[in-house]
């Protein structure tokens, strides 16, 4: 606008007001005016801008109207900088390339929001567009944004007579923006104030209209703020940065955001595993086979578009892992009467990863085809060896040996009378005594028996029996005190060896058993076939006076017990048993095989048979003697 219309120039003066110290002639800006214009926004490179020119005020001329006040002041305040492009109220008959009369262009790349502000006074509906486009602006889908104009009236009166300037709204500036996808990363987008078109529908300003209202022509712009999306990535890069890996390596892929539309990505990538700048010359990214690294490495990336160097500014930082110490173990009891242990493998120091283990349980060294796994059970005891898996590598291995505790000893009290039975036989009533002889721990281990089938307890007072009753007991680690960590050469125990033992109630007989094999004058070899109650036992000792084989004298003594599949001397004055003291009932259980293999050598011996025994083994005599081996008389 070289030169004000004069009615308005006189309008101007009229009402002492002035022109601002600007020019207000159309020029053909540099990028750099252009960009000082638009606020310079960080990630848009502008052109030269045709039809232009850089304002920092422009008041007095009918553009604004502050809250209407009268004030003809463009927004934002003086001093701030925008761009103004002429246009023309001429109508031409051509397509838009054609009717272009200011125009410009920014390059962005990337995905993002360009927000800005503007403002375009033209006539009507047969105004000039101000329009935001890529490519051929006569393009189908080359159109972005069209932004349309208004006018306003001159300086009129309001009904009390007071000046005003119109506009159609209190704020000069009108926002609006423009969002770019990622289907897309290097973008030229034209700006461009257009001419109307001739045609058979403009219908151009009367004079009326053009008397009575400000048609300029113009567009104004400011205020140009582009916004990134900081969701959409140029690369990725999996894993990320500063992982470690183990022996088998580490696949590194690449990745954008930025895609065409058939999913394959927008660029290249090139990349350098030493350090070095990557350039076009640099391996090729292979989005099937991905980078193979092997080694600690810094691995750099180039990203091109097309033959477009976009960054090789991209990089992560890989570590091989060395192999980690030997790892630490907690023991942690199973059930009672299981006799194993779990044991958990842990690393000596804390890792920001998972970690697997081989380990074996006899003793052999763990390699990579043993078995995995974070836990192992531990049924017998051995040694346990144990390493780090880490991702290929193997760590150091540590050693631990697992043996039992001595089993606890049982004693039993018979017959609440304080008789302690080694065979277990009793008349009414039998208290079952637990102990170990020698406890690992203080408090750390418990005595856990289990009796016909009953659910295991610990042996915390005597179990009372009245009837037939085998128990099961070993020594068991309380779970609670089972939270230790064991280090490399550490030895630990699993739960003792189940022991067992029978009590069992004896049945009253009539004695002939005994008694059938007390029929001769003289010795008698009589068998006992059958457990007796310690009672019982003491009723026939007492009666019978029976003999034994002394180990220790190597010679015949009176028997102090009467132990089933032993056999025993009798002398009997004349064939029958002594009446005196004869006991009136006699009580017995039936021996088994399993319960006669006790800790006492014995057999069963017929009874016309003669054996001695001569500290080691029964031997048999050929005839009855007259004196027995180790005695001098006979009683």
């Amino acid at each position: 606008m070289s030169s004000l219309p004069r009615p308005l120039f006189s309008l101007l003066l009229a009402l002492g007001l002035t022109l601002p110290l600007l020019s207000l002639r159309a020029e053909t800006l540099t990028a750099a005016k252009v960009t000082t214009a638009l606020d310079a926004p960080a990630g848009l490179t502008f052109s030269s801008c045709t039809g232009a020119a850089l304002r920092t005020t422009y008041t007095n001329d009918n553009v604004g109207n502050e809250e209407e006040t009268g004030k003809g002041t463009v927004r934002p305040v003086a001093g701030a900088n925008f761009l103004e492009l002429s246009g023309s109220g001429t109508p031409l008959a051509k397509p838009r390339s054609g009717r272009i009369k200011a125009a410009f262009s920014f390059q962005v790349q990337g995905a993002g929001t360009l927000t800005f502000q503007h403002r375009v006074n033209t006539y009507g509906f047969n105004d000039d567009c101000l329009v935001f486009y890529e490519g051929d602006i006569d393009g189908e889908d080359a159109e972005l944004l069209s932004i349309g104009g208004d006018y306003w009236s001159k300086v009129e009166k309001d009904d009390d007579g007071n000046r005003w300037y119109g506009v159609n709204d209190y704020s000069f500036w009108n926002e609006d923006s423009l969002s770019f996808s990622a289907d897309a990363y290097s973008r030229t987008i034209h700006v461009a104030l257009l001419a109307p078109e001739l045609g058979e529908w403009y219908d151009p300003p009367d004079a009326e209209t053009t008397k009575e209202n400000d048609l300029q022509y113009k567009a104004w712009l400011d205020a140009f703020v582009w916004e990134p999306d900081e969701d959409t990535f140029l690369c990725n890069i999996l894993p990320e940065s500063g992982t470690t890996f183990g022996a088998n390596g580490l696949n590194v892929s690449l990745g954008t955001d930025y895609l065409k539309d058939d999913g394959t990505p927008l660029f290249t990538f090139r990349y350098t595993l030493d350090g070095s700048t990557p350039s076009a010359q640099s391996p090729l990214y292979d989005d099937q086979e991905g980078i193979d690294i092997q080694q600690s490495c810094r691995l750099r990336v180039a990203v091109f578009e097309g033959a477009t160097l976009i960054t090789n500014a991209i990089s992560a930082d890989y570590t091989l892992r060395e192999p980690l110490p030997p790892p630490r173990i907690q023991v942690s009891p199973g059930d009672p009467f299981v006799t194993g242990a779990l044991i958990h493998f842990y690393p000596a120091e804390p890792v920001a990863y998972s970690l697997d283990y081989r380990y074996t349980t006899d003793g052999s060294t763990p390699t990579a085809d043993s078995p995995s796994g974070t836990s192992c059970s531990l049924n017998a005891p051995g040694t346990l060896k144990v390493r780090a898996y880490d991702d290929g590598t193997l760590g150091e291995v540590a050693t631990f040996t697992a043996t039992r505790p001595p089993a606890p000893v049982v004693s039993r009290i018979l017959d609440e009378k304080g008789n302690l039975s080694p065979n277990g036989v009793f008349l009414e009533s039998a208290d079952l005594f637990l102990a170990s002889s020698s406890q690992p721990a203080e408090g750390e281990w418990a005595i856990y028996f289990r009796a016909a089938g009953h659910a295991p307890a610990p042996a915390s007072s005597p179990l009372v029996v009245g009837n037939d009753t085998t128990v099961e007991f070993l020594l068991h680690r309380k779970e609670e005190t089972a939270s230790a960590l064991l280090s490399h050469g550490q030895t630990f125990l699993l739960d003792s060896d189940i022991q067992s033992c029978t009590l069992r109630k004896a049945q009253e007989e009539d004695g002939q058993w005994l008694l059938s094999q007390l029929s001769s004058p003289g010795w008698n070899l009589v068998g006992i076939t059958r457990d007796l109650p310690v009672p019982q036992q003491q009723a026939i000792l007492a009666w019978l006076k029976p003999l034994a084989f002394s180990p220790d004298r190597k010679a015949y003594a009176q028997a102090t017990e009467l132990a089933a599949g032993n056999s025993y001397w009798v002398f009997l004055s004349n064939d029958q048993p002594p009446e005196t003291g004869k006991p009136e009932a006699f009580y017995s259980a039936e021996a088994s095989p399993s319960q006669a293999s006790g800790s006492s050598p014995w057999r069963l011996v017929p009874k016309d048979a003669l054996y001695f025994y001569d500290g080691t083994t029964y031997q048999r005599s050929p005839s009855v003697p007259n004196k027995l081996p180790g005695w001098t008389n006979a009683p």
